[in-house]
Formats: C-alpha cells, structure tokens, sequence
C-alpha cells in the first residue's frame, strides 16, 4: 500500500527543533551548517581523491586497459567510496574501481560498491578468509579426485593421503568454516547474500540402549561462502601474476 505524501514541518515545529539544536552548540547555527557542510564535503574530497589515486597506481602497475564504467555504477561508486577514511578499506575500493574498468573483466556491477560500503573492515576480513579457506577446499577436492583414480594410489602414501582428504572434505562440507566475527558481523555478511550459516549439525545421544534421541549441537554457527560472495572478492582482490 503506497504511503500519502510526507507532511512537511510546519514553521512552529521548525523554530522548536533549531531551538534545541542551540542548546546543543555554541556557534550560531548558520555558522555551525556551513562550517559542518565544507568540512563534510573537504573530507568526502580528500578520500575520493585518495582512492582515485590508488586506482591510477593499481591499474598502472598491473597494466590494465582502462575502459568506461557506467555513470549509473560509477555516480553510486564515488559517493559510497567518499565516505570511507580507513586505509585499508580504501585500498579494497581502488582495487575495485580499476577491476570494474579493465577492459578484459566482467566485473562492472552496480551491487559491488553498494556491498563494499555496507561492510566494515573487520567483515571484509573475515569474508576474505572464508574466501581463501573455501579456495584451499576447492584444491583439496581436486587433489582427492585425482588420487582417487585407480592408478593413482599406488603408494601407502598416497592411500594416506587420500583417506585424510575425504575425512578433511567430509567435515567441512557437513560443519562449514567458523568465523571469528561478533554475531552482528555476521548476521550482516549472511543478509548481503556473501555467505550462508549452515544449520548445526546433528549429534546421535545414546541415554540408554533402548532410546536413541538426535539433537542438534549448540556448537558456534558455521558458514560457507556464497557465489555471490566469490565475485565480490574476486573485484575487490589484486589481479594474480598469471593474469596480468
């Protein structure tokens, strides 16, 4: 159902709330809007300017061809990126303006600077670790499919090897990787659609030899990363050696 038209302050309501503001600060408060509005767009200048530069940096030092980016990603990208003051958040958003504008990616999408500046540090990093233990996963799959080739287990070692790999790749995919982020953070991660929390897993309670009672382990939730969650660190992440 589609809400009326806002009413607007009226002029009592208005001299009420400047009212209190005063209480509030010392200068007056035309003053004290201007003074908080030049330093509010100085700051916003100074950081889309510090990105701009890293971008410039990254994509000259990985020698990209540098194409168009869409005004409808790029207006959203530079006002997002404004706001960021941490370092090394603002690396993440050079790195990703320069990937979204190499001409041989396919990386220019409206939902990577609205994730990235919904994030703090602390969950990019904790989604870029999910990201590196899930890759490491991957090569261990590969690994395990190719010993489990007839020939080539034709060591103890490699039969070793290969039971360690499916014990490994059997726990993980039941249990997922466990986060060490605050609930919120990653409450937040799993509402961005970057990863899923995987439901507790299933323990088998013998309370005597005739009852048998499966309950769910109150153990720390677990997650895996999503596709989704892949791509965004994929844009977000350096270009490798091979591919440059």
């Amino acid at each position: 159902m589609s809400k009326g038209p806002t009413t607007p302050p009226t002029k009592e309501s208005e001299d009420s709330a400047m009212s209190f503001l005063g209480k509030l600060v010392k200068p007056p408060l035309t003053e004290l809007g201007q003074i908080l509005a030049d330093r509010v767009r100085l700051f916003r200048y100074k950081n889309q300017v510090k990105i701009l530069e890293k971008a410039k940096a990254y994509a000259e030092k990985k020698g990209i061809d540098v194409k168009e980016i869409p005004v409808k990603i790029l207006v959203p990208y530079l006002e997002n990126s404004s706001l960021e003051d941490d370092d090394y958040l603002q690396d993440k958003w050079a790195i990703l303006l320069a990937n979204m504008a190499d001409s041989t990616s396919n990386l220019q999408n409206q939902v990577f600077p609205y994730i990235l500046g919904q994030i703090s540090k602390s969950e990019f990093q904790g989604i870029h670790l999910l990201a590196r233990q899930e890759k490491e996963l991957i090569y261990d799959e590969e690994e395990y499919y190719r010993l489990q080739e007839k020939d080539s287990r034709t060591s103890v070692e490699d039969q070793e090897n290969y039971l360690k790999l499916a014990q490994k790749l059997a726990f993980y995919n039941q249990n997922g990787f466990e986060l060490d982020l605050e609930t919120f953070e990653s409450e937040n991660l799993v509402r961005l659609g970057l990863m899923r929390r995987l439901p507790p897993p299933m323990r088998i309670n013998l309370r005597n030899s005739k009852r048998v009672r499966v309950v769910q382990s109150e153990d720390t939730p677990n997650y895996r990363i999503s596709e989704l969650g892949n791509f965004f660190i994929q844009a977000c992440s350096e270009k490798e050696k091979d591919n440059t």
